[in-house]
Parts: structure tokens; C-alpha cells; sequence
């Protein structure tokens, strides 16, 4: 069997993350970054009912004695709910003043409350990588349709926009707008300002400030933080990232920083009131200590040392380290932010359960692992795909009992399915484009069967193409 030695990851890495070169410039006692060159859907709900423990550590909040080296401000998940609160279902009026002034007393608000020692990092979301762009294009196109139609509803329903005001767009939230420049420029005089004027300011953390006109979203500029500062190997410092996105869980994962967390509000803060939940919308700036949650990346890494104990005695120089990072590579697959899903893994049907199942079921016959930092073993990756493509016909078979499509029922579901999405269901068509594409990116031909399993071929020619499934 043929050997892929550029492996299968290195492209899919490419896609997720494009490493940026790091560099910073001192602007008085800020750092100003520069540089040359919503996440995985449900994911937090299945780590909390597969892993409970998690559940009761976050209970815990945020307590006065938790001492904080670093702290990490992902900026855009404080932008959005200061300038438009995420809610879709009404129009806001632009008051840029008003909103910068939430957005800088928030993030003061946050940073007396975590106390930094050494590093209050400020990261607000760059150009993102080409995977990225083509999400966020569709979800823009959407919103602004959406905006068109309710302005449209409250213009029939009687009320009109106040004269000489301005519709807010949210959609002005993305690096280049007149609306993020303004804000960036404002952000460093406030940060400048709060260092010369607050004593909590001038005598505490270093203010690194990387703003919109650096490439990379916010959390991969924090990454690319975190590996400057871990040239030695991990630190013994105490990390906190504001947010809780299930997409920062892995990135937290793999940092292998042994003291990382997230930290976010509580959910029933943050949805009172939205969807005809119950409960009083409470003001951000009026949030206190108790109103937050705290996810230690430690209990993860806990749950997994025990989940997996047995393999030491199986696997020679057994090491969790690498459990995990096949366990984030594992993660990719149900889509993220970057990648689409592979359409028979869904978290909702239960496939983060199944690759589990299926990962403990091989590898004590691998003695050994999926990957090794960058690079994975694609005769492994070939058997493990082999495995999950068994369980694909179950799913189209419901698929089309659930969409009333006949032909996903049927045994040939792959040519219905090829013909969808290539336009073509010819297996020497699907097979060929396969084999060209993977021929091109890696310099040789791949040895997986595509045209027998349509779900792994799709997500490997969509995933390569950028395409969105």
C-alpha cells in the first residue's frame, strides 16, 4: 500500500490555520502587533454530558484567590453584544460614540476582574484565511437580507427610523470598514489613556493591543502568541481566554498548557429574555463575579488520562499528549469555522461518539497514534475512515426518510448523492477527480476507495476545493 508522505493534515492544516510570523512594536508601554505574510455547533454540549465533571468545575466561577499570569481578550465576543447585543430580531441605531464606550468599559470592567499579572492581551479579529472567508461570506449576504426584511416589517408595521439616524449594520464589524478603523485608532488612545490616567492600569499587566489591520482572527493571534512564548516548551504560567466557544476548547487543548482556561458569562445571563426564554435582561457592565464561568482545560485533560489509562501498557512510551491532539484532529471533522463537516458526522447523530468508539477500538491494534504534531499516519487515517464509512449508508438512508428523497434509500444512494453535488455520478468521474486533486496537493495518489464511501470523498474534495458542502 502506498505511502502519502506529504500526509493528509498538512493540507488540512493549511486550510484551518495559515501560521503567521508575529512581531510587535512598542507604542509607549503598548504593544502593537503586526505581521508578514462561531466554531464547532455543539460541540460544548456534548463535552459536558460526555465529561459531567466539567460541568461542576465551571460552577465554581470565578474566585478572588485564582491568581492570572496572562489574560487573553478575544475581541469580537465583546464588539458584537456592546454595539447590537446578537439579537437579530430588531434595529439599532449607530451611535458610534456610545458604542465604543461599552465596548472600552467592558473590557476594563473584565480586566479588574481577572487581575492579570504579567500579560492583558486585546485581539480583535484580522482579514481571516481563505476557508474562513467563504463562511463568513454566505452568513453576511444572509444577515443583510435579514436586516432588508425587518426594516421592511417595521416600515408596514408604522414605525419609521428616527431623522438623520443611521441603521447600525453588523456587517460593518469586518477588518477594512470605516466602522472597525475608527474603533482600532479609538482603542489604542483609550489604552494609552487608561495607562497614564488608572493606577490599576499603569501599575499592572502589559497591554498588548493587536487590532484589525493585523491578518489572523483573534484567537489565532493569541496562538501565535502562545508559541512565541513557548520556544522553550510549555510554560508554567496561568492562562485565561476570555470565551467559550467549543473551536477555544481545542485550541486550548492543544497549547498542552497545563493552567489554561476559558472564562465566559453565564448562558443564563446571556440568553435571558432572547427566543421567549424567561428571565430580565441584565446590563453588561453590571455583570459581577459571580456571573461568570470558568472551563479549566485541566479537567479535560483529567477525564481523558482516565478514559484512556489502559493504553499505556499497550502503546510503547504512551503519551496522553498525543491522545489529545488525535482527538482535536478527530474534531475536524464534524466542521468547524473552517472546514465542513463530513455529511455523515454530525454531533447531533452521535459522531463524536463514534469516532471515539471507533479511535479506542483501533488503537491498541496501531500501537500508536493518528498523528504526530503536524504530520498523521495515513494508513491509519485509511482504517479509521474504512471504519466510520460503514456507519454512512444508515445515515442517507434516514436522510431520506427524513427529507422524503426515495433515491437516498435506494442502494446506489452514492449516485444520486455524486450527481448533487459534482454533477456527475460516474464513479470513474469521482474517483478521477479524487485522484487528480489529491495528486496535486500531496505528489501522489491516494488509496482510499472514494467513489465506494461519498461522504469521505465529498469532505475530501470540498475540503481541498474550499467549496462549502
Amino acid at each position: 500500500m502506498k505511502v502519502l508522505e506529504r500526509h493528509v493534515l498538512t493540507v488540512i492544516t493549511l486550510l484551518v490555520v495559515k501560521c503567521l510570523a508575529w512581531q510587535t512594536t512598542p507604542i509607549n508601554n503598548v504593544r502593537v502587533g503586526s505581521t508578514r505574510l462561531h466554531g464547532i455547533p455543539k460541540m460544548f454540549r456534548w463535552l459536558t454530558d460526555q465529561y459531567p465533571s466539567i460541568n461542576r468545575r465551571i460552577s465554581e466561577g470565578l474566585t478572588n484567590d485564582r491568581i492570572v499570569d496572562n489574560f487573553y481578550l478575544d475581541m469580537n465576543g465583546i464588539i458584537h453584544p456592546c454595539t447590537h447585543d446578537n439579537v437579530s430580531d430588531s434595529v439599532v441605531i449607530l451611535d458610534e460614540k456610545a458604542m465604543f464606550q461599552k465596548i472600552f468599559s467592558y473590557v476594563d470592567r473584565l480586566y479588574k476582574l481577572v487581575k492579570p499579572r504579567r500579560i492583558l492581551y486585546l485581539a480583535v479579529d484580522g482579514v481571516a484565511p481563505r476557508a474562513k472567508m467563504n463562511q463568513q461570506r454566505s452568513r453576511r449576504f444572509r444577515s443583510g437580507k435579514e436586516a432588508e426584511k425587518l426594516a421592511s416589517d417595521l416600515q408596514k408595521g408604522g414605525k419609521e427610523i428616527p431623522p438623520g439616524c443611521e441603521v447600525f449594520d453588523s456587517n460593518c464589524i469586518t477588518p477594512g470598514t470605516d466602522f472597525m478603523m475608527k474603533l482600532s485608532l479609538a482603542m489604542e488612545k483609550w489604552v494609552e489613556y487608561k495607562i497614564e490616567t488608572d493606577s490599576f492600569w499603569k501599575n499592572g499587566a502589559q497591554v498588548i493591543l493587536s487590532g484589525p489591520d493585523v491578518p489572523g482572527e483573534g484567537e489565532h493571534k493569541v496562538m501565535d502568541y502562545l508559541r512565541e512564548i513557548q520556544q522553550d516548551g510549555p510554560t508554567n504560567l496561568r492562562h485565561v481566554l476570555y470565551g467559550l466557544d467549543a473551536d477555544l476548547i481545542m485550541l486550548g487543548l492543544v497549547t498542552h498548557e497545563k493552567k489554561f482556561s476559558l472564562l465566559r458569562e453565564k448562558m443564563s445571563l446571556v440568553m435571558a429574555g432572547r427566543n421567549g426564554r424567561r428571565g430580565k435582561r441584565k446590563d453588561m457592565l453590571q455583570y459581577t463575579r459571580n456571573d461568570y464561568e470558568l472551563l479549566e482545560i485541566q479537567v479535560l485533560r483529567e477525564t481523558f488520562l482516565i478514559q484512556f489509562r489502559k493504553l499505556h501498557k499497550i502503546i510503547p512510551n504512551y503519551d496522553l499528549e498525543r491522545v489529545i491532539d488525535d482527538f482535536v484532529f478527530m474534531c475536524m471533522l464534524v466542521g468547524n469555522d473552517f472546514l465542513p463537516h463530513c455529511p455523515h458526522l454530525e454531533i447531533d447523530n452521535g459522531a463524536l461518539s463514534l469516532m471515539m468508539s471507533t479511535y479506542i477500538e483501533l488503537i491498541p491494534k496501531w500501537k500508536g497514534y493518528l498523528t504526530c504534531k503536524e504530520k498523521i499516519n495515513p494508513e491509519r487515517l485509511e482504517e479509521f475512515f474504512s471504519q466510520l464509512s460503514f456507519f454512512e449508508r444508515e445515515h442517507f438512508q434516514n436522510r431520506g426518510r427524513d427529507e422524503d428523497e426515495p433515491l437516498f434509500q435506494q442502494d446506489d444512494y452514492q449516485s444520486f448523492y455524486y450527481k448533487e453535488k459534482l454533477h456527475d455520478s460516474s464513479p470513474n468521474f469521482v474517483v478521477s477527480m479524487c485522484m487528480t486533486i489529491w495528486k496535486a496537493c500531496t505528489g501522489y495518489y491516494p488509496t482510499i476507495t472514494m467513489a465506494a464511501h461519498p461522504g469521505i470523498g465529498i469532505f475530501l474534495i470540498y475540503t481541498v476545493l474550499y467549496l462549502p458542502i
